[in-house]
């Protein structure tokens, strides 16, 4: 029997809250389960429920995710979450932001700045950590009364898959067996919407193999609470003396939170990053490279990243529609992660929408070249949704689109310099002969 943390998750700041196990009940009515109550499977939720669709979503824990995850937020995303209802709670909570910094050997060589009008209602980016997000759709989805969120629900096999033979057939559809704090039961639908994250357990039970590469490189992520005199602008960082070789990203977050992002060495095993001192020694180091050694900091969550660019061939797997991370993963470089909310919600939108009868826009047939058609731009890594001026950071961001290290640290060298004849550039308030 599936048995999902009952206690709350430990965070500094944020307080999560644990939803009581769904009843383990099928429901015949149903028109489209959605697997997965991330940023991605809500906002699918979210749009085929405006549409009048009997929707359920499966999650199999009785929280919101752990972690920051997810934290920066495109002006594109940030359109896609107005369209589900949550935009305004996001700007109200979220820290906006246009500009980016980055540092070779201490230097800065290059400053984006991302186009943005006085009336743009959205900045390019919004930093926000994604349990706020999660809650915030959560919330917006209680108020369709034929839309459900089943907390402790796992999918653990797929028992039946009929794509059936057209638009009218009535023997078409996905069957699940799914497990529960309180026993197991079977639920059928016409549709059902993948979107159970890089693991995917409805991917390897359709045998469906991603493609692309997976890049040499692991990164932590450490988010921790520490108040520093920054605005909120990205802070990226080639090649400092303490990570020889390596990068690292820092981004502010809202509650006086800050992820510090880095690479590690290529022979280090993630158990080795995160140990406590480990993680103590790195951040201290950073800290005090951009002038602020010995300001308090305390842990909240730390995790550890590999860099894949990786898709499914087609989206769209007779009555099973791929979103998310269950459809391709990406790399975060370059401000991604749950920004694919504006292209991999739509093949599960598509679906909701053909088999929820009157609602229907495309016929079953539509669907499939419709799938393939976003393959190539996903494997290009086209979800950059800021335009970047600079030749200099057009080929970085070439090359982090790319999520190839060694190529981001080769290009990125070249161009800084080249750059090395500008005047140094330090961050606000920082000691001059520091990033000497």
């Amino acid at each position: 029997m599936h048995q999902p943390t009952a206690e709350p998750r430990p965070s500094i700041y944020y307080a999560y809250r644990v939803h009581a196990p769904a009843p383990a009940v099928a429901d015949p009515g149903l028109q489209v389960v959605v697997v997965g109550a991330g940023p991605i499977g809500l906002v699918t939720a979210l749009g085929l429920a405006r549409q009048g669709v009997r929707v359920a979503v499966l999650e199999s824990e009785l929280q919101v995710s752990e972690g920051s995850r997810a934290i920066v937020f495109t002006r594109r995303s940030m359109e896609i979450l107005q369209q589900a209802g949550v935009a305004e709670r996001i700007t109200a909570k979220g820290l906006p932001w246009r500009f980016g910094n980055s540092f070779y050997r201490g230097q800065r060589v290059f400053r984006m700045e991302a186009p943005h009008r006085d009336d743009d209602r959205f900045f390019p980016m919004t930093n926000l950590q994604q349990p706020y997000v999660e809650e915030y759709l959560l919330d917006a989805l209680a108020a369709f009364p034929h839309a459900q969120v089943r907390w402790g629900h796992k999918v653990t096999r797929l028992l039946a898959h009929d794509p059936g033979s057209g638009d009218a057939d009535a023997a078409a559809g996905v069957t699940l067996e799914i497990d529960t704090p309180t026993g197991a039961y079977v639920q059928r639908a016409p549709w059902v919407v993948a979107a159970d994250g890089a693991r995917s357990v409805l991917r390897a039970a359709c045998d469906l193999k991603l493609e692309g590469a997976a890049y040499e490189g692991r990164f932590v992520i450490a988010d921790i609470r520490i108040d520093l005199p920054l605005p909120t602008e990205r802070l990226a960082f080639f090649d400092p003396p303490w990570n020889p070789g390596n990068t690292v990203l820092m981004h502010r977050q809202p509650d006086a939170m800050w992820r510090i992002d880095y690479q590690l060495p290529p022979d280090e095993t993630p158990e080795q990053a995160l140990e406590p001192a480990s993680l103590k020694a790195r951040i201290d180091a950073q800290l005090a490279m951009i002038g602020h050694a010995g300001v308090p900091w305390e842990m909240d969550w730390s995790s550890v990243y590999s860099a894949r660019a990786l898709t499914l061939p087609q989206y769209v797997h007779g009555r099973i529609a791929f979103a998310g991370d269950a459809a391709h993963l990406l790399p975060i470089f370059g401000v991604r992660g749950a920004n694919t909310v504006a292209g991999c919600t739509e093949p599960g939108l598509e679906a909701g929408r053909h088999g929820a009868g009157p609602c229907g826009r495309r016929s079953y047939a539509q669907l499939q070249p419709r799938a393939r058609g976003r393959r190539p731009r996903d494997r290009a890594g086209g979800w950059q949704e800021h335009t970047l001026h600079d030749a200099a950071h057009a080929r970085l961001s070439a090359a982090t689109r790319r999520g190839a290290v060694a190529v981001a640290h080769a290009g990125f060298r070249a161009s800084a310099v080249s750059l090395a004849h500008l005047a140094p550039a330090r961050l606000p308030g920082h000691a001059p002969e520091r990033w000497r």
